[in-house]
């Protein structure tokens, strides 16, 4: 019986031992984990019905077929170069407004009004960050 006792005890302190483990690499692998980041500003005066152009990619790009390049300085940390999405279930950009690959937001905006959209950068490794904008059509 003092053997079964002395055995389901190191049995117990392997347990423990196993678990703190577990913890401890789960830790370090956030802390090592890559991550991009993306802090986008609020557009807070859209121009109604008159052309307008905005780069979420700093700095600024001014075409279409501009790169926003991994010497980004926002977003930034990432590999390679980036592309911008809207967010799986953001709510749509103002009517007129289109958000192209490379970051950049153009068109006229042909309605007044507030929204907020989730706009999303990621790097060529599959790394995302998604921030929330509000723009305003005035």
């Amino acid at each position: 019986m003092n053997i079964l006792k002395k055995v389901l005890k190191i049995f117990f302190y392997i347990a423990i031992v196993f678990v703190v483990l577990f913890i401890l690499v789960g830790l370090l692998g956030a802390l090592f984990t890559k991550h991009i980041f993306f802090r986008p500003d609020n557009l807070d005066s859209i121009p109604f019905r008159k052309p307008y152009t905005y780069s979420f990619c700093k700095p600024d790009l001014s075409k279409t077929t501009d790169v926003c390049s991994a010497s980004a300085t926002d977003p930034h940390n990432g590999e390679g170069s980036y592309h911008f999405y809207l967010e799986q279930n953001s709510r749509v950009l103002p009517p007129g407004l289109t958000l192209h690959s490379n970051g950049l937001l153009t068109g006229t905006p042909n309605a007044v009004g507030q929204t907020a959209v989730s706009i999303c950068a990621e790097d060529e490794s599959k790394l995302t960050d998604c921030q929330t904008v509000q723009m305003t059509v005035k």
